[in-house]
């Protein structure tokens, strides 16, 4: 543990702690070893992804999933999904047919997000545009068009998020160039913040973090106006940058920073910052890491650094729970809250619990290109 004065109030740095047993978390297969295969026969979805595209997405409240495909992106309902892996063979990959496949032709999905209604489908491409679906009319087995938005940058979008609950007409996003952009229903699309390699909503929605290629998060209004700033951990040096953050509460952050070797992206830092008192005092937990990279087997697989970060609260006793996907490693990592002290730890998952991602048949391991939870 250290400690120091800033001009800001004290900041705190905290050793990680010693991994726990979470017995309460689990993960069981529907059926073991089984997969879906969305495509047609012959036509899997072969494209070649930057570790930023996000191809899925679930509604909890309606109950229908959305995913990415090669020529485009399905719908399906989660009910039948779990039933055609649950009466699959083991060890077996079976068609999956009752899916309303939406093509976009000479245009790839790069991200799939929902509004804060569930109600309304962003589809973002690879060219900066974006198209939204009224997922009634997916549900109903229709071939819509979706309609058209305004081009958002004429880079790549790294991230893109819809409000979740006060600007519920409102959605953000940042392109490969780190500029972002607000968005709103009937209103003109305005940049804001420079520099950024990560964003999130608050829980409510009335600010934005922009994490910083220096390190930096900034909490900004939708207009742009910085409202408080923190600084990365001094532990970590000069060479980091924001991958990822999660914004769990009002001064609560889990957050990951990438840190560099002669130019290369080599480790993924995450801590848990909190801030909180009078002089405010800033707190940096640092956790060991949850996901262990491998080496990419296809030259243009995923090597820059971030995670997919799933939020449970208060499953199976008070605190939060965090399951980490990684596009650079074979399974998944759990981080939490111990239920008694509230303190962040990295969670033991039996073998028999924890979340995987199979081999291909041909024996090659594929990597993450989406994660939500049913």
């Amino acid at each position: 543990m250290s400690a120091q004065d800033s001009a800001s109030g004290l900041v705190r740095e905290l050793d990680p702690p010693e991994e726990a047993t979470n017995e309460a978390l689990q993960f069981k297969s529907l059926q073991i070893e089984a997969k879906l295969n969305t495509a047609k026969d012959g036509d899997g979805n072969s494209k070649s992804y930057p570790p930023s595209v996000n191809l899925l997405a679930i509604s909890n409240k309606y109950g229908f999933v959305v995913y990415g495909i090669s020529e485009g992106f399905a719908y399906a309902y989660l009910a039948d999904l779990r039933t055609t892996l649950r009466t699959a063979p083991k060890s077996t990959t079976v068609p999956f047919e009752k899916q309303n496949k939406v093509l976009t032709p000479g245009r790839t999905v790069h991200h799939l997000r929902l509004s804060a209604d569930e109600l309304t489908l962003f589809v973002v491409f690879e060219d900066g545009a974006f198209r939204t679906w009224d997922v009634r009319r997916l549900g109903a087995g229709e071939q819509a068009e979706g309609t058209e938005g305004d081009r958002i940058s004429d880079q790549p979008i790294i991230d893109f998020c819809p409000n979740p609950e006060a600007h519920p007409d409102m959605w953000a996003a940042v392109d490969a160039n780190k500029q972002v952009y607000i968005g709103e229903k009937d209103k003109k699309l305005r940049a804001i913040t420079k520099d950024v390699t990560s964003i999130c909503w608050s829980p409510k929605g009335k600010q934005l973090v922009c994490g910083t290629s220096d390190g930096r998060m900034l909490q900004v209004t939708p207009d742009g106006t910085v409202k408080n700033v923190v600084g990365p951990p001094a532990g970590l040096g000069d060479a980091k940058r924001v991958t990822t953050i999660a914004w769990l509460e009002n001064t609560l952050w889990y957050t990951c920073y990438a840190t560099e070797f002669e130019g290369q992206e080599v480790e993924l830092e995450p801590y848990v910052i909190s801030q909180d008192g009078t002089p405010k005092t800033t707190t940096y937990r640092k956790l060991d890491h949850a996901t262990y990279p491998e080496e990419p087997e296809e030259p243009d697989g995923p090597k820059d650094a971030k995670l997919f970060v799933e939020v449970l609260k208060n499953w199976g006793g008070k605190g939060y729970n965090l399951i980490l996907g990684d596009p650079r490693a074979p399974e998944f990592g759990y981080q939490g809250q111990t239920p008694d002290t509230l303190d962040w730890t990295n969670w033991d998952i039996d073998d028999t619990s924890r979340v995987s991602i199979p081999m291909t048949e041909d024996g090659k391991q594929p990597y993450v290109i989406g994660t939500a939870l049913d």
